[in-house]
């Protein structure tokens, strides 16, 4: 038995093992989505949906079935109500409903069953394949649309944190992370680099260079000389905070 741990996001429960996930394939927080079966948690939508349709097709083969000039319209209009609540739901019209779910994926799997039998006497049966297509590309854009805009939003969740209290997360002030944000926004080099994970930012580190004939050394990019002869109100004068002149630029 595969027992990699898996963990858990949303509602901050314990992990949960590979074999809860290959049953019930639903984080923690969608168990509402599961129904209990001999202690275990399965998807409801496919203990309704594999059923049913491999049920059709056992009848088919016993010689109950609709005549086959049914089939176009049924592959056709079966699935909608099933893949049209699926979508709502991912773009977040409706709320999730059990009872709504079960209803409109038995419908669903009436019309898959029939494919099936089309599929197993020819596999490459255009309407199944146009049906699978078709209806399995919508809901997969849908899903893959909700995704995005979840991770969209966590992401603006995270950076108003950021700069709501830049010092929590790593960052030594404000205007280091006001630098951070901009350089990530305009994608352009500067001279000094943030490290650009949150949680192992230190303070801006510029390279190390020579200070020119008014000292010996130099502290990075700024120039600013810290020599015998450098050290002067001059120097100091013309010297500026490596994320302020990040800021400027």
């Amino acid at each position: 038995m595969i027992s990699k741990s898996l963990n858990s996001v949303g509602n901050g429960t314990s992990a949960i093992d590979f074999t809860t996930m290959i049953w019930s394939h639903h984080w923690p927080e969608q168990h509402d989505r599961c129904a209990v079966v001999g202690g275990r948690l399965v998807c409801r939508r496919c203990l309704v949906l594999y059923p049913v349709a491999f049920a059709v097709v056992i009848l088919a083969t016993l010689g109950v079935a609709w005549p086959e000039n049914f089939d176009s319209a049924a592959l056709l209009l079966l699935p909608i109500p099933v893949v049209a609540d699926f979508i709502a739901e991912q773009v977040g019209v409706i709320r999730y409903s059990a009872r709504r779910q079960v209803v409109t994926t038995a419908l669903g799997a009436i019309a898959l069953g029939r494919g099936f039998g089309r599929y197993f006497d020819h596999t490459s049966d255009g309407l199944f394949w146009s049906m699978a297509g078709v209806y399995g590309g919508l809901c997969a854009l849908a899903a893959v649309g909700r995704h995005v805009r979840e991770r969209r939003i966590e992401r603006s969740a995270a950076e108003a944190a950021m700069l709501n209290d830049p010092v929590a997360v790593g960052f030594s002030t404000r205007d280091e992370f006001v630098a951070y944000m901009a350089r990530t926004a305009d994608n352009q080099p500067s001279g000094g680099v943030i490290v650009a994970d949150p949680a192992v930012v230190g303070n801006v580190v510029g390279d190390s260079g020579d200070s020119g004939d008014s000292g010996d050394s130099g502290d990075g990019d700024s120039g600013c000389g810290v020599g015998d002869s450098g050290g002067g109100d001059d120097a100091s004068a013309t010297c500026s905070s490596p994320v302020s002149s990040n800021v400027t630029n």
